[in-house]
């Protein structure tokens, strides 16, 4: 983990809440 590390693991932590919601949403299309 170099001096990037903090902006890395912020951008991964969005980009895993913006897979939860479409995850959600795709199940609540489905239902």
């Amino acid at each position: 983990i170099g001096a990037e590390g903090p902006e890395e693991i912020a951008v991964s932590i969005l980009a895993q809440l913006i897979r939860q919601m479409r995850t959600k949403d795709k199940v609540h299309l489905d239902s």
